[in-house]
Parts: structure tokens; sequence; C-alpha cells
């Protein structure tokens, strides 16, 4: 009975799984591409090949490390440009350093 139960129930974990899966900073095609809060980010300011990013008011709306760019949408914090994800340079907005495109 017990295999049984583990039989039927693993696919259905395997279905709810990639939906709980954190998609921020992950490169886009689309908002599909994205899951819960995050949405896919297409611009020249944001990822031009697309990035799962969060809505963002001000900084307290991102995470630890990232910052909130134009009261839009959160970036990473960096340092340098080694910081940033392959496409991403670590560029200086308003005293605050983050990855860009």
């Amino acid at each position: 009975m017990r295999s049984l139960l583990l039989t039927l129930s693993l696919p259905a974990l395997l279905l709810i799984a990639p939906a709980c899966g954190d998609t921020l900073g992950e490169p886009c095609r689309g908002h599909g591409d994205c899951s819960g809060d995050t949405f896919c980010c297409r611009s020249d300011k944001c990822s031009r090949d697309g990035m799962c990013t969060l809505s963002c008011r001000d900084d307290r709306d991102c995470p630890d490390d990232m910052f909130c760019r134009d009261k839009d949408y959160c970036l990473f914090a960096c340092d340098s440009d080694r910081d940033c994800a392959q496409g991403f340079w670590c560029k200086s907005k308003d005293g605050r350093k983050m990855c860009q495109s």
C-alpha cells in the first residue's frame, strides 16, 4: 500500500516542483519563463536578452543583494564586473553599483 501511495504521489510532486522554483536572475524570453512574483524584463536597461526579476518602488522591495532601478525593477548589487552574470557589467546608478546590460 505504501509503495502504491508513493507511486501515485510522485508524478503529482514532479508537476508541482517546477512551479516552486526560484527564477530570480535567470534568463528568459517571456513572462512564462519566470516563476512566483518574478517577471521577464527585456529592455536595454534591464537585459536585452531577458532576465527574471521583481517589480519594485524602492530598494526595500528587493532582496538584500539587489537594488531597485528607476522605481521599476530589481537588479543585482555588485562591486566589479566579475560579480555580474555574462552579458552584464557593474555600473553606478544613483551612487549604487548594480549589474546592468
